[in-house]
């Protein structure tokens, strides 16, 4: 054990020198920093940059810009529902906002005056206060030159923007609803409800020119769309065989009837104002009820206008095709696959089933206390009960 010690802790001499030294640089090293300032001579503490450098940084600090502010960028005239992205940056405008005042014109926005800029979500105050002077709208005023124009008359009514015709429209039947949604804007749509509630028709396309509030403008956009149908106009009794001549020509725009329970994509795109995606909707929309069993049930289409169901609903025809769903014997699935019928009441019609027993006839669906009476009175068409389970 002895001998083993002795050989573990045994250094050679030159082990022995090399650790000493080794000691000696750490001792020196330790030191250092507090006899550093001794060592070094007594002017070398500061420094002092040749002449020429002094010279070079003196010169780079007279070419230097001033902090001053640059000069006020000129802001030039400009239209925001009409200038184009270039003419708004050659105006003054930063290239974002101005890129932001094009995407909010591509979605619709439009200026009326001149503080609808404050609605970009970019604009700041101060940027307003620079831009609004040199704000242009063409049916307003802007606000920095109000107090410099008058008007040489009367103020014209300023026109409410009304939304783009996109089908046609019979202006003796459609509700104010469907009005606008057919294009015309919301006052002139109750003006045209009123006067037919006043007793009046309309009997040619020029009729709607003695709307109170409608414009030449607004008319010129409208006229191409305006279908006034034949049998709204009303013939004299005394001279009904020569007006016979005049029926017999005009041509119907849609077939005489369709079978809503066994028209095809084809039958239903013969419609005005039903399109491919219509008639896909409407289908899709059948087979899961399994069947219409009234007209107006089309008019529960999801995304069809009113205004287009009310146009073609003289058209459409009701048969009794209808697939049925047995009480006491579909399943959750089943049941809740059905429009009138959510997963939760499915789940509850099949719970009460298993508790209560068999309906026994298809009035019994008010039993589970799950409808309403008017959701019970469009679901009966579609149920049935089977005797087999009792």
């Amino acid at each position: 054990m002895r001998h083993a010690l002795h050989d573990y802790f045994h250094y050679s001499r030159a082990e022995r020198d090399a650790a000493i030294v080794l000691c000696i640089l750490l001792v020196a090293l330790v030191l250092l920093p507090f006899s550093w300032k001794y060592l070094l001579p007594p002017d070398h503490g500061t420094w002092t940059p040749p002449e020429s450098w002094i010279s070079m940084v003196s010169a780079a600090e007279r070419e230097k810009p001033s902090p001053a502010p640059p000069a006020p960028t000129v802001f030039g005239p400009y239209d925001p529902n009409h200038s184009s992205l270039e003419e708004l940056v050659a105006a003054g405008w930063p290239e974002h906002m101005a890129r932001s005042l094009v995407r909010y014109r591509e979605k619709g926005g439009r200026f009326r005056k001149t503080e609808d800029l404050r609605r970009l979500y970019l604009m700041t105050d101060a940027w307003y206060q620079h831009l609004a002077p040199g704000c242009r709208i063409a049916s307003a005023q802007p606000i920095a030159a109000a107090s410099t124009l008058a008007w040489p008359g009367p103020r014209p009514r300023k026109e409410k923007a009304g939304v783009a015709p996109s089908f046609p429209f019979d202006p003796n039947i459609l509700s104010e609803d469907s009005l606008v949604l057919a294009g015309l804007p919301p006052h002139i749509a109750r003006n045209v409800v009123r006067y037919r509630q006043a007793g009046g028709r309309f009997r040619e396309a020029a009729a709607l020119r003695k709307i109170y509030g409608m414009t030449d403008s607004l008319f010129a956009l409208l006229e191409p769309w305006i279908r006034i149908e034949a049998q709204d106009k009303p013939a004299p009794a005394d001279s009904t065989d020569s007006h016979q001549p005049e029926k017999a020509q005009a041509a119907p725009h849609e077939p005489i009837a369709i079978d809503i329970n066994q028209a095809g994509p084809e039958e239903w795109m013969r419609l005005k104002g039903i399109g491919k995606g219509y008639a896909a909707r409407i289908i899709r929309f059948r087979e899961a009820l399994g069947g219409f069993a009234r007209v107006a049930q089309v008019g529960e289409t999801r995304g069809l206008p009113d205004s287009v169901f009310q146009a073609i609903r003289p058209a459409l025809v009701a048969s009794p095709v209808l697939r049925k769903l047995d009480l006491n014997t579909a399943g959750v699935s089943a049941l809740a696959a059905h429009p009138y019928i959510s997963g939760m009441q499915a789940r509850a019609i099949v719970a009460w089933r298993s508790q209560h027993g068999p309906f026994v006839q298809p009035a019994d669906i008010r039993r589970t206390g799950l409808f309403s009476e008017k959701e019970v009175a469009r679901l009966l068409p579609y149920l049935e009960c089977s005797r087999q389970t009792q």
